[in-house]
């Protein structure tokens, strides 16, 4: 399907309600509201020489457009269309293979939404962020789900998710994200499609609260018929004193439904953090996963809550059987700069798979175009494996509207 098709599918969401009266149609089409962005990206990867691997790059341009109708009656459409056109690569190894490679469009949201007092329900394609379901938008193209959720907030200062999840879309139609869903045999190097979960979709319940002087609270619980259940919590305390120091603990869960997938499994987190000088932060994060086998971090690229997560990896090695991760980092930030360093180190009972990662992210909002930003993160992974070290660079433009 071509890219105009879909933007023509995407409009046509917006408008297809036949139902109202044509009043109301006017209505919700003279309210609706349109947004979105343009980016230009190029990564690139260089390997270590005793890896057998070429270096590799990429540059890709497009981005997303938004169109959101008016409310009737707390009736709404949204629609977000995505377009990637990969303008240069030089990837002979396919390190961007289930990445970044991904040239043409995908509508990733269209969702009939519905909200009264302090509820609302989405039905349909839609964009998540939870601890064990979050799509990342950090590259070419932003990961979606098919989802049926209900949200609640009558609860004071408490938000309650709760619904069912039918299909992910990954970044690329190569990506795999077994046990979830299992690759398209016919890839051809595009965006990803909406491919099932499972043979049944997963439940989620996510619940968040604010109710305690200077604490948060996560809880979010996700069971996927024949697969696993995955489990998640986490609070997070922030000291009412100079230097504004915070303290949080996390904890994971992971039981498979089908010994075949892993053992059962958990990992522990503590994160520690002080505001040293105005708008300097210091701190450090450290998970420990039980010895007896991989904890599963979700479904997304953005669901990695782990205290020692990274650009590059995520800190996925974090959740190997038996790995120890430990991570130093320092932050500053302003208005229109963003400055973080983080140092993490992964220890996993595979000691092939050990490995020390350095990140390094900047980020500079234009003060003359404050819509217009840029971005540049560069990692460096030392593994204890020579042969899988290398480093990674990502430099971003990004025009929002």
């Amino acid at each position: 399907m071509n890219k105009k098709l879909y933007l023509t599918l995407a409009i046509a969401i917006i408008l297809s309600p036949k139902s109202f009266a044509s009043d109301t149609i006017s209505d919700a089409i003279n309210d609706a509201k349109v947004s979105g962005q343009i980016k230009s990206l190029y990564f690139s990867q260089d390997f270590s020489d005793s890896s057998g691997k070429q270096d590799s790059s990429i540059w890709t341009n497009g981005g997303e457009f938004k169109l959101i109708s008016g409310d009737f009656h707390g009736l709404s459409l949204s629609s977000s269309l995505q377009v990637v056109d990969v303008t240069w690569i030089d990837d002979f190894d396919d390190a961007y293979k289930t990445s970044m490679s991904a040239d043409g469009a995908v509508l990733s949201e269209a969702y009939l939404g519905y909200g009264i007092a302090s509820t609302s329900v989405r039905l349909g394609r839609q964009y998540l962020a939870m601890p064990l379901l979050g799509g990342s938008s950090a590259q070419s193209s932003t990961e979606s789900y098919e989802a049926y959720l209900i949200t609640d907030r009558s609860l004071s200062q408490t938000v309650i998710v709760a619904g069912k999840i039918n299909r992910y879309q990954a970044r690329t139609d190569f990506k795999s994200t077994a046990p979830f869903t299992q690759a398209k045999v016919d890839a051809k190097g595009k965006p990803g499609e909406f491919l099932d979960i499972g043979d049944h979709g997963m439940y989620s319940l996510y619940m968040s609260n604010t109710s305690m002087a200077n604490t948060k609270v996560q809880v979010h619980l996700v069971e996927t018929q024949g697969i696993a259940f995955m489990g998640y919590a986490d609070m997070l305390y922030q000291f009412d004193t100079r230097f504004k120091p915070y303290i949080g603990g996390q904890y994971y869960k992971t039981v498979y439904h089908d010994n075949n997938l892993g053992q059962d499994s958990d990992m522990l987190g503590v994160k520690l953090g002080i505001e040293l000088i105005e708008h300097l932060d210091l701190f450090t994060g450290y998970n420990k996963t039980n010895d007896d086998g991989k904890v599963l971090h979700g479904l997304g690229n953005n669901a990695y809550a782990n205290f020692t997560t990274t650009t590059k990896t995520s800190g996925d090695t974090g959740f190997e059987a038996g790995s120890n991760s430990l991570q130093l980092g320092v932050a500053y930030q302003t208005d229109s700069i963003k400055v973080k360093y983080r140092w993490t180190n992964f220890n996993p009972l595979d000691e092939e798979g050990g490995m020390t990662e350095h990140t390094l992210n900047l980020s500079y909002q234009f003060e003359s175009l404050k819509q217009l930003s840029a971005m540049l993160d560069y990692s460096v992974m030392s593994f204890d494996n020579d042969a899988r070290s290398m480093t990674d660079l990502r430099t971003k433009l990004i025009y929002r509207f």
